[in-house]
């Protein structure tokens, strides 16, 4: 396949996941599994592992600079360019348009019933990929063991950093000892904090943004934490009933949650505040990962760095499987949840050729007619 055709594979692709990644960032992590690894075979199982165990390490939204390695796998450099713009920007425009509406009528249109059915069709997607993703990624029993120790580490509600930080080390310290050997491994995480004053309001949204981004570890949803404490209680930006309402638009609309940024940049400053908050808060992931993957792939024919980000990898399994069990233990009490969750759990796991899209497709609607219904 020529360089040309590559590109426009991978910017159709990631633009298609944008518009239907809906859930949060191991839905979209289980998506592009479903997607690279069984259905266009990119790259091997052991090797997403990888990739996804590299993106707990460096600050910024996981799915998204997991979006942006597979692209930098397919395609090199433009690759990694176009799988980025190309998730994100179907989430930024929709959440744009949410905004218009909630500023020009004052309130969001009502979404429980969406949310209950996405919330079960992202628990059968994130088991079902741990499921696929497991079984072949996990070789023995001291990955067995790990897992099993990785996921009782996040149980008891250690950082989902620590978990994968813990499990590479602990991978890494296994094979030592069993292969005899003494060499030691490490690994620097790359951070930095941009500060900056703007007398303008679209500088001042651009940059507080991008310092968020450049120290955001984790899931996208810490950022409600962050959030909370600078624009809310802080500066006075907005307040925290705002605040809810763009975490919720930001769990309504496919792609990265953190285009929760560009609701509350169009609440600050219109459509010029939406576009300054999104560019400032996903630019230090693009510089990351710009950074992170030729080193990686440099330094990866070293035994025990390659070791660590396969530990890293089987952790942040772990942290997908955690994540599930709380999702349903949230939405455990309701009817529609449980009804939506045995529904899509018979498609996905019942049904060979079962697409995780249509699962979450079928998930929404099938909430929504029990919605009308009652």
């Amino acid at each position: 396949m020529s360089r040309s055709s590559k590109l426009r594979e991978i910017f159709s692709v990631f633009l298609k996941l944008g518009f239907v990644a809906f859930g949060g960032p191991a839905a979209h992590v289980a998506l592009m599994q479903d997607e690279f690894v069984e259905r266009r075979q990119w790259m091997s199982a052991q090797r997403f592992t990888s990739l996804l165990g590299i993106t707990n390490l460096i600050p910024g939204p996981n799915s998204t600079e997991m979006a942006m390695l597979c692209g930098y796998e397919r395609g090199g450099f433009s690759g990694f360019l176009t799988a980025g713009v190309a998730f994100i920007s179907p989430a930024m425009v929709m959440t744009i348009i949410l905004a218009y509406v909630y500023v020009s009528y004052g309130s969001l249109p009502a979404l429980e019933p969406v949310l209950i059915g996405l919330q079960a069709g992202v628990v059968v997607v994130i088991v079902h990929a741990v499921y696929k993703l497991s079984k072949k990624m996990l070789k023995d029993t001291t990955d067995y063991v790990l897992l099993a120790v990785a996921i009782l580490f996040s149980l008891f509600l250690l950082d989902e950093i620590v978990v994968i930080l813990l499990t590479g080390a602990l991978l890494v310290l296994s094979r030592s000892l069993m292969d005899r050997l003494r060499s030691l491994g490490s690994i620097m995480t790359l951070s930095f904090v941009l500060q900056g004053v703007a007398s303008q309001k679209t500088s001042a949204i651009f940059l507080f943004f991008l310092k968020i981004g450049a120290v955001l570890f984790g899931s996208g949803y810490v950022l409600v934490a962050y959030l909370d404490t600078y624009l809310v209680q802080d500066l006075g930006w907005i307040t925290r009933t705002q605040l809810l309402d763009a975490i919720a638009i930001g769990q309504f609309t496919p792609g990265p949650v953190l285009t929760t940024a560009s609701f509350i940049g169009y609440l600050l400053n219109g459509v010029e505040g939406a576009i300054a908050a999104t560019i400032g808060i996903f630019l230090p992931s693009f510089v990351f990962v710009a950074i992170i993957f030729p080193i990686v792939e440099k330094i990866s024919r070293y035994k025990q760095i390659n070791l660590f980000i396969t530990g890293a990898g089987i952790g942040a399994l772990a942290v997908m499987a955690v994540v599930a069990v709380e999702l349903v233990g949230e939405g455990i009490g309701q009817f529609t949840f449980i009804a939506v969750l045995v529904v899509a759990a018979i498609y996905q796991f019942g049904y060979k050729k079962a697409n995780t899209i249509i699962t979450i497709i079928l998930s929404i609607a099938l909430s929504l007619v029990i919605a009308v219904l009652q």
